[in-house]
């Protein structure tokens, strides 16, 4: 648990501050983070949510039901036999009694209480038959939220109502409590048409307003119920997953049952959740938040779940040992549900949360969905620091320096959206109605005053709908992206480098960060996301500094998940040939153009710039184009030394050095592309080359 020293010095910045507000007043930058909430309009949320859920997938019903949802036959036979045996006679005469008649006049209203009844009556059953495990939702309860909405732990969020809930922590009354998380919710409508836009509408609303709240939640489940249908839909970090044909809960009264029964007894992860993380509640053991009871030691508690989000700690598992977080650091990704869902924390090692908070180590704790083909942050980390142990370039010092990185696994298996979420299940063609053509509307990037901590996505408008409804056979039909969950574990921590407090810490953090990319650069790897975020300011100790004491601290670049491969700056050397490069060369023609040519340039400088030409340009090209090019390139050179008020070389003889030169002739990089993993080979007769 965070100490209040830890607490303290959290709060001695805030993200409101100006960049160039120096107010860090003697606190350590590695730790001093304001974190806070506030609400933003629903408009700006709504923009927010544009482009977000772009791939939707409906799988056939049967499979969906086995692969998403499954339920051993005998144990799905006894369970439905415990049903039907109900003393309350709930289905009878092949249909669930309560609900309401198609052929009647009813309100939508009427439909809650039926479904509540029937679904608490088949958990209920579901649990007798099957047992009670620790990995199961401890307690939970289908719950009625039609006519009052659950509060929200976060005064001043968005107001969001589902018609119905599956809630943990039940007891009674469970809209005492301040918020009851969900493990699923539920849109219900008269309609009977599944492919409503209204109910596609407010049940992403509702899958959202989970994964954003509960951020031990790897995916959520939701369930449309139109009249006497009911389809289930699954949220991911690729997209959304449904039932191509809704379940007629009369005439197939088992398979509404087993959807009902697999939410009681199937393990926790199944239902979306992350074994891998715990809530922290010192002095207390930390527990998983699908084991909260209403009652007794384990009661859910408002008080854990802190102020907000960036409060709330967690104890998160790991091969390379146990972390208790002190407080997130950015959730900003995590709120944007279809995509990376990156995660960053400030943690220390769950042993050391009693030490002196002045002596014990912090860690940056990463956690992300990373696509298929994309770079392998943890890779990139851990190549550079073999380089850097095997270099002397002092240039390492200044990147982030990685402590593990893995991919995180679930009962031996890989945590991906495509095999353990989504079980491999394959598409089938749908035929939703398409909206009519429109052009499309760019989304705006939210301002810096926008992009806070603050900033939570909870709405689904008809951006999401129109994704929806594109998704069908032919040629505008496209595959979601495969995500894998990764974690990393940086050993270095520090504060943004907006955070800095003179003009000189500015300037040597900067200069160190350069340092450090150009150390990257040179052995292979291009950043690519180059923003005060990434730009850090770290301590070199534990001890308190003084603001103007710029050798107490030193810029660290990190955060390489944008990053690409290239060649090293060794392997792109072109082999200068001095003699083969003196006896082509042959500028007498072309003195008259630079006045005192011979008395102004040494003869390498010539060599050089033919050698440069005459690596650009095809063999082809005549001797006397070469040697025009070569003497058009030294003019520029000169002119340029001249405009930039550079003081003439002494007995103004100009050497490669001067003009900058003096550095191994390098061909265009051959680039490996991110996210395909492709080369793309540039010929050298072709290249544009440099001196570096």
């Amino acid at each position: 648990m965070a100490s209040p020293q830890d607490i303290v010095l959290y709060k001695d910045k805030s993200s409101s501050i100006p960049a160039d507000s120096p107010v860090r007043a003697h606190l350590p930058p590695s730790q001093s983070l304001t974190l806070s909430t506030r609400t933003i309009l629903k408009e700006v949320l709504q923009q927010a949510a544009m482009d977000e859920t772009k791939h939707v997938r409906l799988v056939s019903t049967r499979n969906f039901l086995d692969g998403i949802m499954p339920v051993d036959s005998g144990t799905l036979q006894r369970i439905y036999d415990a049903v039907m045996g109900h003393q309350d006679k709930l289905y009878a005469d092949k249909r669930w009694q309560k609900f309401p008649q198609a052929e009647k006049h009813y309100q939508e209203l009427d439909i809650y209480p039926a479904f509540i009844e029937a679904a608490n009556v088949i958990a209920k059953a579901a649990r007798g038959v099957a047992g009670e495990r620790d990995d199961q939702v401890r307690e939970a309860a289908w719950v009625d939220y039609h006519s009052r909405a659950p509060q929200h732990l976060e005064e001043g969020a968005t107001k969001i109502r589902p018609d119905c809930a599956l809630a943990m922590a039940f007891a009674g009354n469970v809209l005492n409590k301040r918020s009851a998380p969900f493990v699923a919710v539920v849109e219900a409508k008269r309609s009977y048409e599944q492919k409503d836009r209204e109910l596609i509408v407010q049940l992403l609303t509702y899958l959202r307003l989970i994964m954003t709240e509960q951020k031990d939640r790897r995916f959520a489940l939701g369930l449309f119920l139109s009249g006497t249908q009911v389809s289930v839909w699954l949220q991911d970090r690729s997209g959304l997953l449904g039932m191509d044909v809704p379940i007629d809960i009369h005439e197939n009264p088992k398979d509404f049952i087993q959807v009902i029964a697999a939410f009681a007894i199937l393990p926790a992860h199944r239902l979306g959740f992350d074994p891998t993380m715990k809530l922290a509640r010192e002095p207390s053991s930390p527990i998983h938040t699908y084991r909260l009871t209403s009652q007794g030691p384990d009661c859910l508690s408002v008080e854990q779940y802190k102020a907000s989000h960036y409060a709330t700690q967690w104890v998160i598992s790991t091969d390379c040992g146990t972390f208790i977080t002190l407080r997130a650091v950015s959730l900003l990704r995590a709120d944007m549900v279809t995509g990376s869902g990156c995660m960053v924390w400030a943690a220390i090692r769950y042993e050391d949360r009693a030490k002196d908070p002045d002596t014990r180590k912090v860690f940056v704790l990463k956690q992300w969905w990373r696509s298929e083909g994309q770079v392998d942050e943890g890779a990139i980390y851990e190549d550079l620091q073999s380089v850097s142990e095997a270099s002397d370039d002092s240039g390492a010092q200044y990147i982030g320096k990685m402590e593990h990185h893995e991919v995180v696994k679930i009962e031996g298996e890989v945590d991906n959206t495509q095999s353990l979420i989504q079980r491999g299940l394959d598409s089938v063609q749908v035929d939703f109605q398409k909206d009519s053509e429109k052009p499309g509307l760019k989304r705006p990037r939210p301002t810096d005053a926008e992009m806070n901590e603050w900033l939570h996505v909870e709405v689904a408008d008809q951006g999401d709908v129109k994704m929806i409804s594109r998704f069908v056979a032919g040629n505008r039909a496209e595959e979601p992206r495969v995500r894998t969950r990764v974690r990393v574990v940086l050993g270095v921590f520090g504060c943004p480098l907006k955070f800095f407090s003179s003009l000189k810490e500015l300037i040597t953090s900067l200069s160190h960060c350069v340092r450090g990319h150009r150390f990257a650069y040179e052995h292979g790897v291009v950043h690519r996301d180059v923003s005060p975020a990434n730009l850090l300011i770290v301590l070199n100790n534990h001890q308190f500094a003084s603001p103007s004491d710029s050798q107490a601290v030193r810029g660290c670049l990190i955060d390489f998940d944008h990053a690409k491969r290239t060649q090293t700056v060794e392997e792109r050397k072109v082999t200068y040939d001095a003699d083969k490069i003196r006896r082509l060369t042959n500028l007498k023609v072309h003195h008259a153009n630079i006045e005192d040519w011979e008395e102004r340039v040494t003869d390498e400088v010539v060599h050089r710039a033919v050698h440069l030409v005459k690596r650009r340009y095809p063999t082809e090209s005549s001797p006397s184009k070469i040697t025009q090019l070569a003497t058009q390139y030294i003019q520029a050179a000169l002119e340029y030394h001249k405009l930039s008020n550079r003081a003439p070389p002494s007995g103004n003889v100009y050497t490669p050095k001067m003009l900058g030169w003096d550095g191994p002739l390098l061909v265009r990089s051959r680039v490996s592309t991110v996210r395909h993993r492709l080369e793309v080979h540039t010929d050298l007769r072709s290249s544009v080359l440099l001196f570096h």
